[in-house]
């Protein structure tokens, strides 16, 4: 079976009574009944939902290929090195096309991956792409992270790359997740957090004006558009763009501040919180930058004439403060 039905519950009413049928689940409760589609179920408050990551390439956007996710196996590998995980059952939110979903699955001793995003298509592409010997220990479930349908104390870890600042309420699913975890249990989450964040803004903005201050006419008015939506996105908490009835159009809703998520660990019950950077910041935030600028549109060669702002950079505030800057993309890490 590609799900267990030992672990789900109803989303709607959060009913542990299911029954379970050929082609549907059924909950005893509240009688709403959901589709078992191509062997997955279909656990969504509203069946409608979807996501607009299907109508992109998304691994080419991300530039996922075999060196990423190498980098990812190794980034993850590192992360549970440092924390007393435990290898049991292991919960994935939005598992997008599998990146990590593969990885947990291959280079990782968990007794089950179960997998869930509000898509069922990608879903399906990673049960096909699933490696014969793992494939056993993959299960799968089309479901809104708002409405976890889980029973509680079902997981020993509970990961998400990239998935929490999709959500408007994300301090709801943490709470979840909290219930989610048998007794120290972890939650683990790759997420963007403005601290790391805000370097890229700052050199986006510092290339500009140096290209018109200086006269380098390096950029085209197409240019200083992708530039100007880059770092209002990651300034957005300026402009006051990260208020709830705002965000729910926006596809990147969120970019987590350290402090705040401690704050929220703490309140929700959790004993211990951690920030672990993505690696050790690249000095001059060189490549974080690139690959910034390379997403937004901005061609490379373009980027290049401006390398010496970098340079400037790591042989001063880096140099001394290395270990006091933040990835742009780090690990929030909650244990139960």
């Amino acid at each position: 079976m590609l799900f267990d039905a030992k672990l789900i519950s109803c989303p709607a009413c959060g009913s542990d009574s299911l029954s379970v049928l050929a082609e549907s689940i059924q909950c005893n409760k509240c009688k709403k009944s959901y589709e078992i589609k191509g062997g997955i179920p279909v656990l969504l408050m509203d069946p409608t939902m979807f996501t607009h990551l299907e109508a992109i390439d998304y691994d080419k956007h991300h530039f996922i290929n075999p060196s990423r996710k190498q980098r990812i196996f190794s980034d993850w590998n590192s992360i549970f090195s440092k924390q007393d995980i435990q290898f049991g059952d292991v919960l994935e939110i939005g598992a997008g096309t599998g990146q990590v979903t593969h990885v947990l699955a291959e280079s990782f001793p968990f007794t089950h991956i179960h997998a869930c995003d509000i898509s069922h298509a990608f879903l399906d592409s990673i049960r096909q792409a699933a490696e014969p010997a793992t494939a056993s220990k993959l299960k799968y479930y089309v479901s809104d992270a708002n409405y976890l349908p889980f029973r509680n104390s079902s997981f020993n870890l509970v990961v998400g790359n990239s998935v929490l600042h999709h959500f408007v309420d994300y301090d709801k699913c943490l709470k979840k997740i909290y219930d989610l975890l048998v007794p120290g249990g972890t939650g683990v989450f790759h997420e963007p957090v403005i601290q790391g964040k805000i370097w890229i803004a700052f050199f986006a903005d510092l290339m500009m004006r140096t290209d018109r201050n200086a006269k380098m006419n390096v950029f085209d008015d197409g240019d200083r558009e992708k530039f100007a939506k880059l770092i209002r996105h990651i300034l957005k908490d300026k402009w006051g763009e990260t208020q709830k009835e705002r965000v729910g159009a926006m596809e990147d809703k969120y970019i987590f501040d350290i402090s705040r998520m401690e704050k929220l660990a703490k309140d929700i019950g959790f004993s211990r919180f951690a920030f672990i950077n993505n690696a050790d910041p690249d000095k001059g935030y060189r490549k974080q930058v690139i690959d910034h600028l390379l997403m937004a549109g901005i061609p490379g060669a373009k980027i290049e004439k401006f390398r010496f702002l970098h340079v400037s950079f790591e042989e001063t505030f880096s140099a001394l403060l290395q270990h006091d800057l933040r990835t742009p993309m780090g690990y929030f890490v909650f244990t139960k």
